[in-house]
């Protein structure tokens, strides 16, 4: 029948690329596959968030996973993945350090780390944090947060980007230290 035929020739089709991806990636773009430093891009990537860390169940739109890193102060790490979205990595950055009065901000470290053969970028900043009621509205009431740090980290992939944005006050960070360390070792390629 027609649809067997057309099932069959799909089936070649798609088997042949697989063939020559091994031999010559000539079936993937090439561009989709490095990030702007020109190192190879995991296909999708697994973690696993420390037991002590517990998933909240309200999550907005643009939120996939959020968990509650400190039940006292309610500081939490967020968890974004945006499809298709690459190389916007200084865009947000300078987002996230607007975030931050910007005569109390402080930058820790903004590196690129080899994780697990993952190019993984690290993100740290403190100061007084200008947290909005509403992120997305310019016009939103803003709290002043003294003492704090966010520790963000970014990893792109072939399909999209993952953002990792936990901020708290700067006890919980040194508290959590160990924990933020076992979460970034966790992060490795996945298929």
């Amino acid at each position: 029948s027609v649809r067997f035929l057309v099932s069959f020739l799909f089936l070649i089709l798609l088997t042949s690329c697989a063939k020559v991806t091994q031999e010559k990636d000539s079936c993937v773009n090439k561009e989709a596959k490095e990030n702007i430093a020109g190192q190879t891009l995991p296909v999708a990537i697994s973690y696993t968030m420390p037991g002590s860390w517990l998933r909240t169940t309200e999550l907005s739109e643009m939120v996939l996973e959020e968990r509650i890193i400190d039940p006292i102060s309610q500081a939490k790490l967020k968890v974004f993945y945006f499809e298709g979205m690459r190389n916007k990595n200084e865009a947000n950055i300078e987002r996230w350090t607007n975030q931050f009065q910007s005569d109390t901000r402080v930058l820790v470290s903004k590196e690129l780390l080899q994780v697990n053969d993952l190019p993984i970028l690290e993100f740290i900043m403190s100061g007084v944090y200008l947290d909005k009621e509403d992120p997305m509205n310019p016009n939103s009431k803003v709290i002043l947060r003294p003492g704090s740090t966010m520790k963000a980290y970014i990893v792109e992939t072939q399909t999209g980007t993952w953002f990792f944005k936990a901020v708290a006050p700067d006890n919980v960070m040194s508290i959590q230290e160990s924990n933020f360390n076992s979460f970034l070792n966790s992060i490795k390629e996945s298929y």
